[in-house]
């Protein structure tokens, strides 16, 4: 298995420039709103496919993920297995994305060689490979762990 590391030199341009999202402050009126109306409440670690484009002969994946959990997260390292358009497995990989800290987002991207985004159809996160800090393990993050996707490419788990 491969294991693509966090892209470093855009790592701190990224995380620099990163559009800092619209939150709420946890306030008991607001969980409160939250019951009334049936809706679920945010998941305690969350990773979405907000970007994917070709860099040359590779395709660039963008992930935004948001640590609500109970503390930070010093290593989330997650087995990832993408699909091509013809559903066959085209890589199976470890995506290594670093430190999350608790309650502030983090943009992670991971260039995929050999392979153009418009030839993914899923990225499939088949668990958590590692996940550290404070009570963490790669069992209770890959149980916390909510996914969505921006983009034409699923993300399942």
């Amino acid at each position: 298995m491969r294991h693509i590391p966090m892209m470093n030199a855009l790592r701190a341009v990224v995380t620099a420039t990163a559009v800092m999202p619209l939150t709420f402050g946890a306030s008991s009126a607001w969980a409160g709103e939250n019951e009334t109306l049936n809706m679920p409440s945010p998941a305690p670690l969350s990773l979405e496919l907000n970007a994917a484009d070709n860099f040359g002969e590779s395709c660039r994946l963008s992930f935004l993920l948001r640590n609500e959990t109970a503390s930070e997260i010093t290593s989330f390292v997650a087995e990832t297995v993408l699909f091509s358009d013809q559903g066959q497995v085209a890589l199976l990989t470890l995506f290594d994305f670093g430190l999350l800290p608790k309650g502030r987002p983090r943009v992670r991207q991971f260039q995929v060689p050999d392979i153009s985004c418009d030839r993914l159809s899923m990225v499939l996160i088949n668990g958590a490979d590692t996940c550290t800090g404070g009570a963490h393990t790669a069992q209770s993050c890959a149980a916390a762990l909510s996914l969505t996707s921006r983009v034409k490419i699923q993300l399942e788990g």
